[in-house]
């Protein structure tokens, strides 16, 4: 038992400091893969520009900087 009475999940995943069920911990970025994680939205990114028709990916990237919609507008989230 744990200190108020409860019982522990049947299957707990550690996700940072905390315990949530199996099918929760799925849903959740793991701490552990970060640097794969910051690859995958830096690749997400790249694309994103290139689908976009912009020459340049530095220049497009600057662009997108300076502007705060563009990043939206460019995924079709606007």
């Amino acid at each position: 038992m744990l200190g108020l009475g409860r019982q522990p999940p049947s299957d707990p995943v550690r996700v940072g400091l905390g315990v949530l069920p199996r099918h929760l911990g799925d849903r959740v970025m793991r701490t552990d893969h970060g640097p794969t994680n910051l690859a995958a939205l830096r690749t997400l990114a790249i694309n994103a520009l290139r689908l976009a028709g912009h020459p340049n990916i530095a220049a497009g990237l600057r662009q997108h900087t300076r502007t705060p919609q563009l990043p939206l507008a460019t995924l079709g989230l606007t």
